[in-house]
């Protein structure tokens, strides 16, 4: 008889842009051993899945934000076990969901894993905010972190994460996709971060003039959503700053086609050391690393593990260093194509859907045995 997962995380529905949700969709659609049990809405189903079953107590999806009605739908969903031997979380720990969590674990009795989807705020008090039996984290920097917290070395399990390699991208869909986005014949620097919650973005701009002023076939392109009022005003002060190069600097907000986008451009900076409210190793390097686009990262924390493995160039954070490292990759095609081909063939031997699939159902084998 096939055991069964019950997957615990946001609605798992499209649009597909949330980190969180994206790697529990990836898991229950390539993973072929254990049955899977999802939240989701009234109305969505994933087509050819037979292996997921549903439950429906979301009533959206999209830019869904949990309040305390919902907050206790999903509880309350989580205290039947309906035939789940396994519970898995996906989301940021919290004390709140560890709560919720630890009273399910007691009403259930089901053997528990949480993926960290993102680092928490600190590492302070971990024990009140881990109450799974395995907690998954995405990459070695965090692990790091949590053992250094105090959190037993077998609790803690890094299985990296995994997407489903996109379709080569064709000259003709590269044209469309730059004609879409205004970026004509320029050579694109696209920075996929955020406005809030570090200082990344404003080293970037500071960075705008030496990497564009003699320049005149580059664009840098600012791809972060302004969901708040503290991050539209750090937009607006960064558009003030780059007055001047209106033309070479361009603001998206929602992007619908990132991962297209994504495979269109020249270059993908984000030199960010924390990564608080993001994915450890957010999907959009991946996707940029799938279609051979190479990266500029933080030569600490998560990303640096890319660097490590020879998919971009490091870099301390520093303006001159930015744009140094930058200037390395646009100006010497050779370490471009050797830096996007060590991406490709680790989004195919290491950060894919199937290998990550794979290592998490190994996991669940081995939670399972413990009751034999």
């Amino acid at each position: 008889m096939t055991q069964s997962v019950f997957v615990i995380s946001k609605p798992m529905v499209p649009p597909w842009n949330d980190s969180g949700k994206n790697i529990a969709m990836e898991l229950v659609t390539h993973g072929n051993r254990y049955a899977y049990r999802v939240l989701t809405t009234k109305d969505f189903q994933f087509e050819n899945q037979p292996g997921i079953s549903y439950e429906r107590i979301y009533p959206s999806g999209g830019t869904f934000q949990a309040g305390l009605k919902q907050n206790v739908k999903v509880m309350f969903s989580g205290l039947r076990k309906k035939g789940a031997t396994v519970y898995h979380y996906f989301f940021a720990p919290n004390k709140l969901s560890a709560t919720a969590g630890r009273v399910q674990r007691m009403a259930t009795r089901v053997k528990t894993v949480q993926t960290f989807c993102s680092r928490p705020a600190h590492y302070d008090n971990m024990d009140e905010l881990i109450f799974t039996d395995k907690v998954i984290v995405l990459s070695n920097h965090t692990r790091e972190q949590l053992l250094n917290a105090g959190v037993s070395p077998g609790r803690v399990v890094h299985i990296p994460p995994g997407i489903a390699p996109p379709a080569p991208i064709t000259e003709e869909e590269r044209a469309n996709i730059r004609n879409k986005y205004r970026l004509g014949d320029n050579r694109v620097i696209l920075f996929p971060g955020d406005y809030e919650f570090s200082d990344t973005a404003n080293r970037v701009a500071n960075a705008a003039h030496e990497l564009l002023t003699e320049k005149k076939d580059r664009c840098l392109l600012f791809a972060c959503r302004a969901k708040t009022e503290k991050s539209q005003a750090k937009k607006a002060a960064i558009q003030s700053q780059l007055r001047g190069l209106e033309n070479r600097v361009m603001f998206l907000d929602e992007i619908d086609d990132m991962p297209r986008l994504v495979g269109a451009v020249d270059v993908v900076l984000l030199p960010q050391t924390n990564l608080y409210a993001k994915m450890d190793i957010p999907l959009v390097l991946l996707e940029a690393m799938a279609h051979g686009i190479p990266l500029v990262v933080a030569d600490s924390g998560p990303l640096q593990e890319l660097a490590t493995q020879q998919a971009g160039l490091a870099v301390s954070g520093d303006t001159d260093d930015i744009a140094h490292q930058v200037n390395q990759i646009m100006e010497d095609s050779v370490l471009a194509e050797r830096l996007g081909k060590n991406g490709k063939q680790l989004t195919h031997s290491r950060y894919n859907s199937i290998t990550m699939a794979k290592e998490i159902e190994k996991l669940y084998d081995e939670l399972l045995e413990t009751d034999q």
